[in-house]
């Protein structure tokens, strides 16, 4: 399993794609401020990638979960 504190998104702020590495075996969630779900992506590898160029500018919540806990991160679209 693996351990969440060592997850790195970049860039952030973004504008069209987000990367994100140490999540294999995850689920990362992109919601709105206000709470709804945006993206759903199973990262079944150590890195990943997540297309945001459809996202309009402003602040998001990423969640990345996994077997060992949950983590959140603010992310900033450009």
């Amino acid at each position: 399993t693996l351990d969440l504190m060592h997850t790195t998104i970049y860039p952030n702020p973004a504008t069209d794609r987000v990367f994100i590495t140490g999540c294999a075996d995850s689920d990362i969630m992109i919601f709105s401020m206000d709470g709804r779900i945006i993206s759903l992506t199973h990262a079944s590898n150590n890195s990943t990638s997540i297309d945001v160029s459809g996202l309009s500018s402003g602040s998001y919540l990423m969640v990345i979960k996994n077997s060992t806990g949950m983590k959140q991160h603010k992310l900033l679209i450009q």
